[in-house]
């Protein structure tokens, strides 16, 4: 099995990229999704308001997300008190799984799609890193388009590691700053790299 990770700032696309690869083959731990689950009861929330203060919760013990996001994206501190917590558990899951999936007969790609690959204190077990990037404003009209406020997209953006000091430690980088068909062909170039990667071949550093 050939683990990838897939990473970019937030409204870069890197959860399309990781779909688009999934409908290729690739089998997908998705650490948002991830992130729901832990977040909907259990010890996790309440480690968070024990360690981060009330009003984090919603009356049936899950995370109120919308309040955390407030808390965390104007408290540094707290955003990393955030992260000591929630990232363990999250990378627990997550290689709990690929070893599942190593057990099986499964020798294509493993994607791990996280948005904090690269600031993890404990490396995932990566055989390539893909990173998605795309233009601030490209981003921030994304985040809009979700309705999310400017000033908190700007916000979410600046707290966030830069796209250089991701692009740094890329195996690959995808540029996203064109719509889904670009995306879709840039996938494509990703991909045919990726399996010439996984055997042995030489490898190009940049898609799209």
């Amino acid at each position: 099995m050939f683990v990838v990770g897939v990473t970019g700032g937030i409204g870069s696309g890197k959860s399309t990229v990781a779909r688009l690869l999934a409908e290729r083959g690739a089998r997908v731990l998705d650490a948002d999704r991830i992130v729901r689950e832990l977040y909907a009861g259990g010890e996790l929330p309440a480690e968070l308001e024990r360690r981060l203060g009330p009003g984090l919760l919603e009356e049936d013990g899950a995370v109120d997300r919308a309040a955390l996001a407030n808390l965390v994206f104007r408290d540094s501190s707290a955003r990393r008190e955030l992260e000591s917590i929630v990232h363990p558990a999250v990378r627990a899951t997550i290689l709990g799984r690929l070893d599942v999936w190593r057990a099986e007969p499964f020798d294509g790609f493993a994607v791990i799609d996280a948005a904090l690959l690269v600031e993890a204190d404990s490396p995932y077990p990566l055989d390539a890193l893909v990173v998605v990037t795309a233009g601030a404003e490209t981003r921030i009209e994304r985040l809009r388009g979700r309705g999310v406020p400017e000033a908190d997209a700007r916000r979410r953006i600046a707290a966030q590691a830069s796209d250089a000091e991701k692009i740094a430690r890329a195996d690959y980088v995808v540029r996203n700053d064109g719509d889904l068909e670009a995306l879709e062909r840039a996938v494509a170039r990703l991909a045919e790299d990726l399996e010439r990667h996984a055997s042995g071949r030489a490898r190009g550093p940049e898609t799209g």
